[in-house]
């Protein structure tokens, strides 16, 4: 059935309703409200160790815009990771969680991931300011470098 061959049916059956002394409504109960609860520290903060490529990436798009990006750092510069995408590198990749494994001005960083999977870094924000994996690289983190 189409929308307009429905219309009239529903129409009458509202008008129905509000020409009722009493109208029936849908009374709904207030103790069944449930609130999400703020995000903890922890809850925005990338574990390395135990975070697979994934989990990062749906952590951060879940993180923005309102949250500002997940929180991590490396070599003492704090950081918030503000984009990321997953990457699939050729050959075997053997590395520690967190630690970078391809680097250059092309692609900026690649970071190797819990589950064996890596991302790329796109956009962090630091207290400088905004920058690009490709910036990060030109700043000198480089493979080797690991995120804490």
């Amino acid at each position: 059935m189409n929308l307009g061959n429905a219309t009239p049916n529903w129409l009458d059956r509202i008008v129905e309703t509000q020409n009722k002394e009493q109208p029936e409504y849908l009374d709904l109960p207030a103790t069944d409200e449930v609130y999400d609860k703020k995000p903890s520290e922890e809850d925005l903060t990338i574990n390395w160790q135990n975070q697979s490529a994934e989990d990062i990436e749906f952590m951060v798009n879940g993180a923005n815009p309102g949250l500002g990006g997940v929180k991590t750092s490396i070599a003492n510069v704090p950081m918030h990771v503000i984009e990321v995408t997953p990457v699939d590198l050729d050959g075997e990749v053997k590395a520690e969680p967190g630690q970078i494994v391809h680097a250059d001005a092309t692609f900026g960083i690649v970071v190797y991931c819990a589950d064996g999977a890596c991302v790329r870094i796109a956009i962090v924000r630091t207290r400088e300011g905004y920058l690009s994996g490709v910036k990060l690289f030109n700043l000198g983190f480089t493979p080797g470098h690991k995120f804490d």
